[in-house]
């Protein structure tokens, strides 16, 4: 299965440079992809993550609108695909904690290098082969995306509102 890419940034030139090399980088690495969309609008992003595509990964700006940005848009896309993978793209450091607050996938500072997208799609490689091999309920807390993989919940117990799911002893959800 192709790695799926939807790269949003505000200004064109900026995904239509980021784009191609992603197509590059994913060819030279063995890492078959495809760009399923580039756009600047917001709104596009949310619409194509209602698919219900979960190893999509969203390359997004944080500057984007006066009505939204990156971060506020990580939030939308979550709210209908949790199983997103968000990498911010930006020019603005002061945003990476934020960012990381958001738990992102990675943050990548604009003028980017190819040694540091390549890094990127490596994790990204690794992340989503471990996803395919060990299938997992995803869990939503807050902006936090939890995984438990199925073999390791023993069962699940109920107490007035709260669903506790119970894992094998020493295992960290991730």
């Amino acid at each position: 299965m192709p790695m799926r890419f939807v790269l949003v940034d505000d200004i064109e030139t900026h995904y239509q440079i980021l784009g191609p090399k992603l197509e590059t980088l994913c060819q030279e690495l063995a890492i078959p992809c495809e760009i399923a969309l580039t756009t600047t609008r917001w709104q596009d992003a949310v619409d194509y993550a209602r698919k219900d595509m979960p190893d999509t990964v969203y390359f997004l700006d944080i500057e984007l609108t006066d009505e939204i940005n990156g971060i506020d848009l990580c939030q939308r896309i979550r709210e209908v695909n949790p199983g997103g993978l968000i990498i911010y793209v930006s020019a603005y450091q002061q945003y990476a904690l934020l960012c990381c607050q958001s738990h992102a996938f990675d943050f990548l500072l604009k003028p980017w290098t190819d040694e540091q997208l390549s890094d990127c799609l490596c994790a990204l490689r690794r992340e989503l082969a471990q996803r395919r091999a060990e299938p997992a309920l995803l869990v939503t807390l807050g902006t936090r995306l939890l995984r438990l993989p199925y073999p390791r919940i023993l069962y699940f117990s109920k107490d007035r509102m709260a669903l506790t799911a119970h894992c094998e002893q020493g295992h960290r959800s991730e």
